[in-house]
């Protein structure tokens, strides 16, 4: 099964950075992004197959569609066996991880920036994903 890698962010220097990490610990060579929940959503509307593995990264303060709205709409068609939805935002709110960590397509929560150690821990928690389902 293929896996496809989705960044959902609206900071181009966020994106950048996190384009270079995905890259260079090789869960991805060429990730997908999109400024905005929507846009990423209408891709997914368009593109979304059981049989391709979807990891994404997404910011939850967005203009247009933010996080919240994403994941709601998300739900309307997409498997959380196939599709792992890691929060990366600026946001430490307490409430806010609390409130994503009963959504079953959130595998974590981290906070921005994105260093290297997120990686391999996001890459490790994609493989325990991958083999419990």
């Amino acid at each position: 099964m293929s896996h496809q890698v989705i960044i959902v962010d609206d900071d181009p220097v966020v994106v950048l950075m996190m384009k270079h990490l995905i890259i260079k610990h090789e869960l991805s060579d060429s990730p997908l992004v999109f400024k905005n929940g929507l846009e990423a959503m209408q891709y997914l509307e368009r593109d979304y197959t059981r049989h391709t593995n979807y990891i994404i990264l997404l910011d939850l303060n967005m203009p247009v569609m933010d996080g919240w709205k994403f994941l709601e709409e998300l739900k309307t068609f997409a498997s959380p066996e196939n599709t792992m939805v890691f929060i990366v935002t600026s946001s430490s709110d307490k409430t806010d991880r609390e409130s994503v960590g009963t959504n079953p397509y959130v595998l974590d929560f981290f906070v921005k920036p994105m260093v290297s150690d997120t990686v391999v821990s996001l890459k490790a928690l994609i493989d325990k994903h991958l083999v419990n389902k």
